[in-house]
């Protein structure tokens, strides 16, 4: 799964009594990008978001699987959407958008 932190992301982890830096160093992850996870300017893995939600639900006292859907929002299933056409190197080719 891809996730997006939810627009009560930062508000949660205060009430929680975290700072995005303990935060971060807690569920292990750089708090440069976590600084952008919760700005909403970056998406983030399963795995990603499971750690943060991890610090969270430790802090709060819920499961993991409640911790994740308060903090994120599901954005899509795979971080690519269709098959990408490869060329006869076995390379990846661009694709011409606007005939499709």
């Amino acid at each position: 799964m891809i996730y997006q932190a939810a627009k009560s992301f930062a508000t949660l982890l205060e009430q929680a009594g975290l700072t995005q830096t303990e935060t971060a160093a807690q569920a292990n992850v750089n708090r440069y990008h976590l600084a952008h996870v919760a700005a909403g300017r970056r998406n983030l893995s399963g795995a990603y978001a499971a750690r943060i939600a991890a610090v969270y639900a430790s802090r709060t006292g819920i499961s993991q699987e409640e911790a994740v859907a308060r903090l994120f929002v599901a954005v899509r299933e795979r971080k690519s959407a269709g098959e990408r056409p490869r060329g006869a190197s076995g390379r990846f080719i661009k694709v011409d958008q606007t005939s499709q």
